[in-house]
């Protein structure tokens, strides 16, 4: 293969995200998860969901949001996830996370295009960035479902507060509502 520089480093870039599979998810620990999902599954999970939903709000470019949706935590190949308990101002947590990604995406040609698929879904102005939002906060909250199945002892409600309080999508909140009943919690 003749290399193209628009291609950049992908393999370079490849085996930098690769870590977020072995990168648990720090909420779920602090609380109690020992051997919860990695980054890499979360990031998964909300591409799937985002595919699915996406195409349910006329005028989405589902394209969009699910490119958001893969690239939102890359940031964390970088910093590690960093969670509120870490006491990091969000100032200083964004400036930290900005810093990563463009350090990452500068190993491609059109990395400036991916850095601002990244910075979109951070600022959530677009439409596309705030379903993409409210998809990786209800992502969390059905993984907070799951882990009060198997555990009852874990405190769920902490989680689907917050997932209640931040989707502004009137549809996905009431799904999520929805999902709560019926599961019980």
């Amino acid at each position: 293969m003749k290399r193209n520089d628009s291609l950049g480093d992908i393999y370079g870039l490849y085996r930098e995200f690769v870590k977020l599979k072995k990168l648990r998810r720090r909420g779920w620990y602090l609380r109690g998860i020992k051997n919860g999902e990695t980054v890499a599954e979360h990031s998964f999970a909300v591409s799937a969901l985002s595919l699915f939903f996406s195409r349910e709000f006329p005028g989405i470019d589902t394209e969009r949001v699910l490119m958001m949706c893969v690239l939102h935590e890359f940031c964390e190949i970088a910093t590690g996830d960093i969670t509120p308990a870490d006491g990091i101002p969000k100032k200083e947590k964004s400036a930290l996370e900005r810093a990563a990604v463009k350090k990452l995406f500068q190993r491609l040609g059109n990395g400036r295009f991916f850095l601002k698929i990244w910075e979109e879904f951070e600022n959530g102005e677009t439409p596309e960035s705030r379903l993409a939002k409210d998809i990786d906060r209800l992502e969390m909250a059905f993984q907070a479902i799951e882990y009060k199945k198997k555990h009852s002892d874990f405190g769920s409600e902490e989680f689907l507060k917050s997932a209640l309080k931040e989707i502004k999508n009137p549809a996905l909140n009431a799904f999520l509502k929805r999902v709560i009943m019926e599961n019980g919690i």
